[in-house]
């Protein structure tokens, strides 16, 4: 099959900012493309931004245009709805506030193709913080599933995906409102794919007032929670040989969430969730989340580096 893509945009509340979004999709350089807008449920005036843009582009036929709508809450929601809808040999997503470069599809396009049975190509993302400079976010080298628990390495703007990948590792989880992205990623690097990277950065993230509100683990304890849940449960369900190592790897997301807890002065939160991280480990992996958890909760940072290679 040749390669086609389809870019999937989610929209909430995004009236003023949307049409940057639409605008770097119209402008790039690879062509046909399939763009697929999911409005969930906006309360201002994106979804008529959105129909607007869409009659104002109708005449480019190379550019499909569908715009639908997911009342289900939630990001994983919106996009599952336009994965749905796909058509396409492949797929990548971008949030509703950031802007594709204009080469990024035909970058991700020129390594599928050089490189058949690639299922996921990687690129760089240069972040720009409401205040200093811009940077790019790093790449992280090692194993790709291990650096993913702890790094994220497949950020829902970071890649394109084999549709027929996607689909098999069950698509976006709808009921996963925090964490979204770890988790499928998980799901995805279970599945040990073929990667691939374009060596260049293909997306313009914008930080914004509302992107940094909300930062407490546990405002939102109970999703974070269940994002865990559910990778437990893949990781289960999966076939690597690893699959103890990897239980323990989730086991110290939970220890970090407990510290953070304690952090924010929540003990009813933290204490909990630290026993029951306790009481499922035993021997040598119990002893290092114990210390995981203690030096998290003191503030100290790099616990993942000093503490999973250990797990087994």
């Amino acid at each position: 099959m040749p390669d086609t893509f389809s870019i999937i945009i989610p929209v909430y509340n995004r009236e003023s900012v949307v049409a940057r979004a639409l605008d770097s999709v119209a402008a790039q350089s690879f062509r046909p493309l399939h763009l697929i807008v999911v409005d969930n449920a906006s309360t201002d005036r994106s979804l008529d931004v959105i129909r607007g843009w869409a009659e104002k582009h109708a005449g480019d036929t190379a550019l499909h245009i569908t715009v639908l709508s997911e009342s289900i809450p939630g990001a994983a929601a919106a996009r599952q709805c336009g994965l749905n809808t796909v058509t396409t040999s492949h797929v990548l997503f971008l949030d509703s506030d950031d802007a594709l470069r204009p080469d990024a599809v035909e970058s991700y396009a020129e390594v599928f193709r050089h490189n058949p049975g690639t299922q996921i190509v990687c690129a760089d993302i240069l972040m720009h913080p409401l205040h200093g400079r811009p940077f790019k976010i790093p790449r992280r080298r090692g194993d790709r599933l291990i650096v993913h628990f702890h790094h994220c390495t497949l950020p829902t703007l970071g890649y394109a995906a084999s549709t027929e990948l996607l689909r098999q590792a069950g698509g976006w989880n709808r009921d996963i409102r925090i964490w979204d992205d770890w988790e499928l990623g998980i799901r995805l690097l279970l599945l040990d794919p073929v990667t691939g990277h374009t060596g260049k950065i293909a997306v313009d993230t914008y930080e914004s007032e509302i992107s940094v509100t909300g930062i407490n683990y546990s405002d939102k304890a109970p999703l974070y929670e269940a994002a865990i849940s559910a990778v437990e449960n893949a990781i289960a369900n999966s076939r690597r040989p690893d699959k103890q190592k990897l239980m323990a790897m989730a086991m110290y997301r939970r220890i970090m969430l407990a510290a953070h807890f304690a952090r924010e002065g929540r003990p009813d939160l933290s204490g909990p969730l630290l026993q029951h991280v306790l009481d499922a480990t035993h021997g040598r992996n119990r002893a290092l989340l114990r210390m995981a958890y203690l030096y998290i909760r003191s503030g100290l940072r790099g616990a993942a580096t000093l503490v999973t290679p250990l797990l087994r």
